[in-house]
């Protein structure tokens, strides 16, 4: 699309409909592009000075047309200004690249994100003779969105961190409970399963022990629909055998049983829709196999099934809307492929399906609601780069995304899907002195932003979104080996999707062009390019229409 040509109108729409780079909103009035920032680290009452270039690469060396402005933060830290696009030239620039006080910060494709996703804030334009949406393009979309927010920031903002505990910890893991409360399972110090329990700002905190004593590892966490906390486990007191001890929400009256008798390890668990409890994990006592073990809901009568009689490292495991099993995992039957084994709800009858051909390790699988599967990881055939990879519910047709190009440690790391279809992913930046980041990006993998909370971990990073939409980030920090927590603000990206439809003022389109409010136009037209009536009909009995449309009456 690099050479295409287009009218000035039509791409000061495209800005607006696909520069998401900076976290802001914007709005086009004659040449001028208005935007909205938050410069991070936060700057209050400060001048930044921009540069933004627009070119046809990435090294962002060829610019076709480039503005520079100052802009004022306020109290907040929240500025806003006009970039100046008269000088565009028709060719439209393959890269937005934006300098902040004279460093080069970073470039962001333009044409992708108008093809795969439209955003919409407020555009005014005195002139929409050259402004068209095609119907092909719409047919294009996967997604699209409304934005309903006045301006739009980076995805997260760092609030606060705390030591949860004093105790040295790993194999950290935390989500939020239905009470509101968040629950970390950890080992500590001594190597006993502790459930810690908060609330939701990381206060008032309280140790429970779910493994009778016993010193743990590859720990991880989920709440089951009657409330009770499932954690699955390895014991090492007890031969490392697989176990599963059941909890009340509150950590208490642990019922503790074996899912398997040999070393279990890559541990990762779900409930089905059945009810049951599905515990994937590589079967140390079994050739190191990838195993499932289906479980009643209360952890008893645990029935074992291989879904891949070689190595299996990494195990993600996630239901699919037709009832099946779907781990995703490091094939060491096969070169270290990650690979999908998508099985019967028993799991049993399992189908392999590789999606990435190189080492694979760290997965995280989810589900996106565009009836998409997501699933995160390191990819060590690509530099150990931070991946993420978007395939179709049957685990064809994979769509790799880098997101985070240095090498990347997830360990414990989970790769959460909002309500709202952003992939947050945390992981730990090892080329960059082992900080903890968090990336979003949108469904379609596009518009990632990182976030760098300032702390470093060498091992066990988890994340989960809370109810108030901001996120916690678990880990066992650097500078003091002790538990800790971070909380994110949760600004950006708030967005909606639905398949093939835009909506405004709508969350849930069922148009090509779904709008709740009111709607201006100077003409209407059927499919068949016949006008539409503007006058009244009077008194008249018969009316012609055409695609709703009243085009005569008689």
């Amino acid at each position: 699309m690099g050479n295409k040509k287009m009218s000035k109108k039509s791409f000061m729409v495209l800005l607006v409909l696909s520069l998401m780079m900076f976290g802001s909103s914007f709005a086009i009035a004659d040449d001028y592009m208005s935007v909205h920032v938050r410069p991070l680290p936060l700057a209050i009452n400060t001048i930044v000075d921009y540069q933004f270039n627009f070119t046809s690469d990435s090294s962002c060396s060829n610019v076709l047309f480039s503005d520079s402005l100052s802009i004022t933060t306020d109290t907040l830290g929240v500025g806003a200004g006009s970039v100046n696009i008269s000088d565009f030239s028709g060719t439209i620039p393959s890269y937005i690249c934006e300098y902040r006080d004279g460093v080069f910060r970073s470039s962001s494709p333009v044409t992708s994100a108008f093809y795969d996703n439209i955003y919409v804030n407020k555009v005014v334009s005195n002139d929409w003779s050259n402004v068209t949406i095609s119907e092909s393009q719409i047919n294009d979309l996967d997604s699209s969105t409304a934005w309903s927010s006045s301006f739009n920031r980076d995805s997260f903002d760092f609030s606060y961190g705390i030591n949860y505990t004093s105790a040295t910890t790993s194999y950290s893991n935390v989500i939020q409970l239905t009470n509101g409360n968040i629950v970390i399972a950890h080992k500590n110090n001594t190597g006993v399963g502790i459930l810690t329990i908060c609330d939701i700002n990381g206060s008032n905190c309280v140790d429970n022990d779910f493994s009778g004593g016993n010193t743990t590892a590859w720990i991880d966490v989920i709440q089951l629909s009657n409330g009770n906390i499932s954690v699955a486990y390895r014991d090492d007191s007890e031969s490392s055998k697989g176990k599963i001890s059941i909890c009340d929400i509150d950590g208490n009256n642990c019922d503790i049983n074996i899912f398997n008798t040999g070393a279990s390890y890559f541990l990762k668990q779900i409930e089905l829709n059945n009810n049951d409890i599905a515990i994937a994990y590589t079967d140390g006592g079994n050739s190191e196999y990838g195993t499932f073990a289906i479980c009643d809901i209360d952890g008893t009568n645990c029935v074992e099934n291989v879904f891949d009689s070689a190595i299996s490292y990494y195990n993600s495991v996630a239901q699919l809307p037709n009832g099946s099993i779907i781990v995703a995992y490091n094939d060491g039957g096969n070169s270290n492929y990650g690979t999908f084994a998508i099985c019967d709800i028993d799991g049993t009858n399992c189908v392999k399906k590789v999606f990435n051909t190189g080492s694979t390790s760290y997965t995280s699988i989810n589900l996106l609601s565009t009836n998409k599967i997501v699933v995160g990881y390191k990819d060590e055939g690509n530099s150990n780069y931070g991946t993420f990879a978007i395939c179709d519910i049957d685990g064809t047709n994979c769509v790799e995304n880098i997101y985070a190009s240095t090498n990347t440690n997830f360990n414990s790391f989970n790769t959460v899907v909002t309500d709202l279809d952003s992939i947050i992913i945390s992981y730990i930046d090892v080329t960059n002195s082992n900080v903890i980041k968090v990336v979003t990006c949108n469904s379609k993998g596009l518009n990632c932003v990182i976030t760098d909370t300032g702390y470093t971990s060498n091992t066990y990073t988890s994340l989960a979104q809370l109810d108030n939409n901001n996120v916690a980030v678990v880990f066992k920090d650097s500078s003091n080996n002790v538990g800790s927590l971070v909380f994110l603000d949760y600004v950006g990206l708030q967005s909606t999707y639905s398949d093939d439809f835009i909506g405004l003022g709508t969350a849930s389109p069922s148009y090509k062009l779904d709008v709740n409010g009111s709607i201006s136009a100077t003409d209407y037209y059927g499919s068949d390019g016949s006008q539409g009536m503007t006058g009244s009909c009077g008194s008249s009995t018969t009316l012609t229409i055409v695609d709703g449309l009243i085009i005569s009456c008689s």
